[in-house]
């Protein structure tokens, strides 16, 4: 992290100073053509050094424990605040910084851990939205925006039977 604050840091210098050399040598360039070439040239450079110093630093700003956080936050929203811990693997890696995120989530009581067969969830209940079932009265939780009624729709392979008439 570090290193790329410093790599942010002399990248975006070395771009503003690129991008003045090139005024100065439009400025003094007397209508001679090689000079104005010259002169765009350090201004299109510098423009694009601090463009790739300025990714740097956001980089490093998302790589830090108040960073890794807010996009862990991002993410349980996004799921209707359950979420797997592969998919915080994969969007935010493995990494001691993210362990530190999810344990001091965990202490906070902002998430809980859950472990459903061989998945480990953590369940975000400020981002649990809960409805009412207009036929049963139940609560249930939405999973996705267009979730129904557990109780009311039936199970993944339940199949209806059709009565058999002697």
């Amino acid at each position: 992290m570090i290193a790329q604050i410093l790599s942010g840091t002399v990248l975006t210098t070395t771009g503003i100073l690129t991008a003045a050399l090139g005024a100065l040598f439009m400025i003094s360039a007397l209508g001679i053509l090689h000079r104005h070439l010259v002169g765009i040239a350090c201004i299109c450079a510098g423009i694009a050094l601090i463009a790739w110093g300025a990714r740097f630093f956001k980089r490093a700003r998302e790589n830090t424990v108040h960073g890794i956080r807010r996009h862990l936050l991002e993410l349980a929203e996004n799921q209707n605040g359950i979420v797997k811990a592969s998919q915080i693997a994969v969007q935010l890696g493995k990494s001691d910084n993210v362990t530190h995120v999810i344990n001091t989530l965990l202490q906070e009581g902002a998430a809980l851990k859950r472990k459903s067969g061989n998945t480990i969830l953590f369940v975000f209940p400020v981002f649990l939205q809960r409805r009412t079932c207009q036929s049963c009265g139940k609560d249930y939780i939405l999973l996705t925006p267009d979730s129904k009624c557990p109780a009311c729709s039936p199970e993944k392979g339940h199949k209806k039977k059709n009565a058999v008439t002697a």
